[in-house]
């Protein structure tokens, strides 16, 4: 059983520009618990706005659900890279040390 100290995230790339070609990138050799940390404050962000959308015009509704679709997406892009260290414990730490 993997430890959660030796747990860091793989390189992993999310979202896409009009192309198709990724827009954003999680860095390798994250700890798990910065990158747990992280996707909480996103997802808390995100459920603040969704809050707010209840009371807001129909344009600064739209605007805050653009603004909830990329903290969920770089949430998402974040769990991806932590299970993928999950998979590969310890692996890169060194070439990123």
């Amino acid at each position: 059983m993997n430890t959660l100290s030796q747990v860091f995230t793989q390189p992993s790339t999310f979202g896409q520009t009009t192309s198709g070609a990724p827009l954003y990138s999680v860095q390798a050799g994250l700890p798990l618990s910065e990158v747990l940390e992280q996707v909480a404050i996103n997802l808390d962000n995100a459920a603040v706005l969704c809050a707010e959308t209840v009371d807001a015009d129909l344009q600064t509704g739209r605007s805050m659900n653009q603004i909830i679709a990329q903290l969920v997406e770089a949430s998402r892009g974040l769990i991806d890279a932590a299970l993928d260290g999950c998979n590969h414990p310890g692996h890169l730490l060194d070439e990123v040390l």
